[in-house]
């Protein structure tokens, strides 16, 4: 069976961008939550120390709704700028 090629019935679309909300949630409240409160509790790891997995746990919502709440700044943000502007950043 011959693979199908594209053609004027079928269009093919580009791939969207994930939302500012989505990355600001996972990319920057995730890695927050790994810089404050992971890294350390790591380093204490290798030096012999106990992991303190409630305390881990504790700061992981508090991470996610920080980068939540940038993400949904920029995305109101974004929706504001007139769409012909070229981006300023």
């Amino acid at each position: 069976m011959k693979p199908s090629l594209p053609t004027e019935a079928t269009p093919t679309q580009p791939a969207r961008k994930p939302s500012w909300i989505m990355r600001g949630t996972f990319l920057l409240g995730g890695g927050l939550w790994l810089l404050y409160p992971v890294a350390p509790q790591v380093v204490g790891l290798m030096q012999g120390e106990p992991m303190r997995w409630a305390y881990l746990w504790a700061w992981l919502p508090m991470w996610l709704f920080v980068g939540l709440a940038w993400g949904i700044y920029q995305q109101l943000q974004a929706a504001e700028k007139p769409a012909d502007t070229p981006d300023a950043s």
